[in-house]
């Protein structure tokens, strides 16, 4: 059987359940199903009480909303409603600054990246990967923002603090020695 068709045999036994619920909008987010995925990642936050989880929907709400596409202001209107629900979390933080980085906003992916790494103690387990690369990501997220807005000292300070960073894995330190060498070295 599969989890999908075990989550929806679980649903139909418990329909208010916010852990199935989640889990069901999980699956059909796997799958790439989106649109069913947000309506049960929506009932997880109107029928739950567990504010981690209820954070975590509107994380992944957000998420599925930019797999769509051209949905930009609704995918930033769920990770500011994340935001206002736990605003000493730093995940939303961090897909608000990733969300603007991809769209070229540097300004704001900057100014968010540094709310979220300044804040970003309270980092806690979720149950969906959620691309969030802790504070490390955070501050690769401003160093570009830096280096984008003309802010090269921040820049090749960031950068190198990363480089030095033993949380880092070989495959960043590779992309932070690479970005050291072909942006800091040569604009700064």
């Amino acid at each position: 059987m599969s989890k999908l068709q075990d989550k929806l045999e679980q649903y139909i036994m418990y329909p208010t359940n916010q852990d199935i619920l989640f889990d069901l909008g999980w699956e059909y987010e796997v799958i790439g199903q989106s649109a069913a995925a947000v309506g049960f990642y929506l009932k997880t936050c109107e029928l739950g009480n567990d504010l981690d989880l209820h954070y975590e929907s509107l994380l992944r709400i957000s998420i599925c909303f930019g797999k769509q596409g051209n949905r930009r202001w609704i995918q930033r209107s769920f990770l500011f409603r994340a935001i206002s629900l736990a605003p000493k979390r730093p995940e939303a933080y961090y897909l608000l600054s990733k969300h603007y980085n991809e769209i070229g906003d540097w300004v704001e992916s900057y100014t968010y990246a540094i709310m979220g790494d300044e804040i970003g103690t309270n980092i806690k387990g979720t149950r969906s990967y959620l691309t969030f690369q802790g504070k490390i990501g955070l501050k690769l997220l401003r160093a570009e923002g830096a280096f984008k807005t003309g802010l090269f000292d921040e820049c090749k300070e960031l950068y190198n603090e990363m480089k030095n960073d033993k949380r880092a894995t070989p495959h960043f330190l590779e992309l932070v020695e690479q970005t050291l060498k072909e942006k800091c070295d040569k604009y700064i």
